[in-house]
C-alpha cells in the first residue's frame, strides 16, 4: 500500500489537519489571497500594456501625419504633450524623417 493510501485508511491526515487547524486555515486563506494578488498584479499589467499601445499607436499616427507632411511638427507635439525638440528626438527614434512641410 503507498503512503498515501496509508494515510487515508489511518485517518492521520485528518488527525493532522484537525490538530492545526488554525495554521490550515490560515495557509488555506493566504494562499488564495495569494492568487488573487497576483491575477490582479497581471490584470494590471495588462492595462498598461494597453495604454502605453494606444498611446505609442497615438504617436506614431501623429509622426506619419507630420513625416507626410499633413501636420505640423509642433501641432503633433502639442498633441502628445511635449515640446518640439523631444517630438523630433521621438521622430527619429521611430525610425521617421521630418520633411519639409507641405503644411
Amino acid at each position: 500500500m503507498s503512503k498515501e493510501g496509508k494515510i487515508i485508511n489511518n485517518n492521520i491526515l485528518s488527525k493532522f489537519l484537525t490538530k492545526h487547524r488554525a495554521e490550515v486555515i490560515d495557509v488555506c486563506i493566504t494562499e488564495y489571497d495569494e492568487r488573487a494578488f497576483v491575477n490582479g498584479i497581471r490584470e494590471e499589467g495588462r492595462q498598461e500594456g494597453r495604454k502605453e499601445g494606444r498611446q505609442e499607436g497615438r504617436a506614431l499616427t501623429l509622426f506619419s501625419l507630420v513625416n507626410s507632411g499633413n501636420l505640423k511638427p509642433d501641432i503633433a507635439a502639442k498633441e502628445l504633450g511635449i515640446n518640439i525638440h523631444e517630438f523630433e528626438i521621438a521622430m527619429k527614434k521611430a525610425g521617421m524623417n521630418q520633411p519639409v512641410s507641405k503644411v
